[in-house]
């Protein structure tokens, strides 16, 4: 869901990703960008970031990653924090000089291949 893909300025795609995970898709496919676009980072790394989600209820950090350090410092500015699961699962592919390289989640099953 929310595929998204990055031209350059001439017109050329060099970025795409798309994500399942109900709620969560447009925050990790934001997360990817940032993390690629912003951060210089290959797009595995970027999909692979931990995901801060937040809903009705507050924040949500994701299990298992770095994120849940953060816990404490953000529940000292008055959120409310959970830590949870998210079962994200998102894709994507970069152009690079030697042409495509794909990326699948790692959390998840899957295998990226390149061009």
């Amino acid at each position: 869901m929310a595929p998204t893909i990055v031209y350059d300025a001439s017109g050329k795609p060099i970025f795409t990703v798309g994500a399942a995970g109900g709620k969560t898709i447009i925050m990790q496919v934001a997360k990817a960008l940032i993390a690629h676009l912003d951060w210089g980072m290959p797009v595995r790394d970027a999909i692979g970031q931990g995901l801060i989600y937040f809903n009705a209820d507050g924040l949500v950090l994701e299990q298992g990653t770095s994120l849940e350090a953060m816990k404490p410092a953000l529940e000292k500015l008055g959120h409310k924090v959970t830590i949870a699961h998210l079962g994200l699962k998102a894709n994507g592919a970069e152009r690079t000089a030697n042409g495509w390289t794909g990326a699948a989640d790692p959390r998840g099953v899957g295998t990226a291949l390149s061009e």
